[in-house]
């Protein structure tokens, strides 16, 4: 296997995006570029330079749809937990399986290939009090989750004290990754997508920043990206206002850093597998 190079990932993420945008375009589904995949559209009509991932979001009915006729190819391969039982995330995922990754700190994404983020966008209630006990309930669900997904032997894992640590801890033993991602799929849907003013992003780390007017998906727009274009959802000035208010000033040098790959990812030779990659590593990960 060889190491692949940033702008190697970024051709292969391009590759992955074309391919997902024809599915979609062949079977009629809309979808939207979202989060800082969007922002990089927007301020630099391609990827953020130092980003390295890619995210995509679909309205609730889309996604559904989406699970129905998405194809098994030889390269590009759709995850979910519809399609495989305790898959660890309450989102899908597309993969490229010429590709593995390395080092992910003991986390679920390592063993696998680069992927592409897709989640749905799921309704809220009208009702007020329901509609924010909902996004608190959720809220609870996804700090659940990552905290049980921590890697305690990671540096950052006792950056809140002793104390926090070692609730995580239990936590971990008490519960586990299919206890809170098999909570937080089942009440993502709880409310129809057409039921109520409001739709939410529930998968996201940005909480009520990504509570959306329905009317966010009314349409779409292709949006210049890489030289490509790729669809985009007309509401997308007020959700990229929403989350990073001023979205066309550029953040601190500090803190233009991607995390999600760094220098672990590997392009697979002929004849290589993940699994005899990790056999080789004497390391399992399914």
């Amino acid at each position: 296997m060889r190491k692949l190079s940033a702008d190697e990932r970024k051709q292969i993420f391009l590759e992955m995006m074309d391919y997902f945008d024809r599915v979609c375009g062949e079977n009629g589904i809309h979808y939207s570029l979202t989060g800082g995949t969007l922002l990089g559209a927007v301020r630099h009509k391609g990827f953020i330079p130092w980003d390295d991932d890619v995210d995509i979001f679909l309205a609730r009915p889309e996604y559904n749809k989406l699970l129905t006729v998405f194809p098994d190819d030889a390269r590009f391969v759709w995850d979910s937990r519809e399609k495989t039982a305790g898959y660890e995330w309450a989102y899908g995922r597309l993969y490229d399986t010429r590709t593995i990754l390395t080092d992910a700190d003991g986390l679920p994404s390592e063993g696998r290939g680069l992927y592409i983020d897709v989640s749905p966008v799921d309704g809220l209630p009208d009702n007020p009090i329901l509609r924010k006990a909902h996004m608190k309930y959720m809220r609870f669900l996804y700090r659940g989750r990552r905290a049980v997904i921590t890697n305690t032997e990671s540096e950052d894992y006792y950056k809140k004290g002793k104390l926090a640590g070692r609730a995580k801890n239990a936590l971990v033993h008490a519960t586990g990754l299919e206890f809170w991602t098999s909570r937080m799929h089942r009440a993502m849907d709880r409310y129809p997508f057409d039921g109520g003013t409001y739709i939410g992003n529930f998968t996201s780390p940005k909480g009520d920043r990504e509570l959306l007017h329905r009317t966010f998906f009314d349409s779409y727009i292709r949006m210049e990206f890489e030289g490509r274009s790729y669809e985009v959802a007309a509401g997308w000035e007020e959700y990229l206002t929403s989350i990073y208010g001023d979205y066309m000033q550029l953040p601190p040098e500090d803190q233009r850093v991607g995390d999600h790959y760094g220098d672990s990812t590997c392009l697979l030779e002929e004849g290589e597998t993940r699994e005899s990659v990790y056999r080789k590593r004497r390391r399992y990960v399914r």
